[in-house]
């Protein structure tokens, strides 16, 4: 199953963040291993992602790390 995920979501799961409930790290991570699955991250995400660096609430290094693993999964 693939799971879209939004932009709070892609980060909290990136950072083992708190925040993100039990059953969502679940559900990622079961995505994240699954060769048949996945986790989508929509083009919206992305672009939220470079408006929140430039409203200073993420530094460019933290936002270019989370951009590249929507680019290269690995």
């Amino acid at each position: 199953m693939k799971v879209v995920v939004d932009t709070h979501a892609l980060i909290w799961f990136l950072e083992a963040d708190q925040r993100l409930s039990v059953r969502a790290r679940e559900v990622l991570q079961q995505a994240q291993q699954d060769p048949g699955s996945g986790i989508v991250v929509s083009v919206a995400s992305r672009l939220d992602l470079h408006y929140l660096q430039r409203a200073g609430r993420f530094s460019r290094a933290d936002v270019q790390r989370w951009w590249a693993v929507t680019q290269d999964p690995s």
